[in-house]
């Protein structure tokens, strides 16, 4: 089972989507999105992200559970790829779950730019990229 957000946990929610960003443990983030990603749903989740990493002693890896991500504006695709190309010096990688065939794609072509990109399409391969961060 995949870890729940904590009580320190940044939540923004609308009608059409919402997100999570938390800590799991020191230098390893996690993101839970659910719904339609938008631009201003984004960029409150870019924020928060940066706000976490800015916490950090050092790199960090970012895990996303998109697994309930159903499509999303074009705009985000382009929004995070510049946040993770900016971000790079302290992101070692992302870790994307992901179902939607549209997410898939667009993961599929920002890899290109960003070789730390990492998109599993099971819940099993997710946690396992999950516990070995941790080890």
């Amino acid at each position: 089972m995949l870890p729940g957000p904590n009580a320190s946990a940044f939540h923004d929610a609308t009608k059409r989507g919402e997100g999570f960003v938390w800590t799991l443990t020191p230098g390893v983030l996690m993101t839970r999105l659910h719904g339609f990603l938008y631009n201003e749903l984004t960029k409150a989740l870019i924020e928060a992200l940066d706000r976490q990493i800015d916490a950090q002693k050092g790199k960090v890896v970012v895990f996303a559970d998109w697994s309930d991500v159903t499509a999303y504006h074009v705009q985000v695709r382009i929004d995070y790829t510049r946040w993770a190309l900016r971000r790079r010096d302290v992101v070692n990688a992302l870790h994307f779950y992901v179902k939607s065939g549209l997410v898939i794609m667009g993961m599929k072509v920002a890899s290109f730019v960003l070789p730390m990109l990492h998109t599993y399409e099971t819940e099993v391969a997710f946690e396992i990229a999950i516990l070995a961060s941790k080890a």
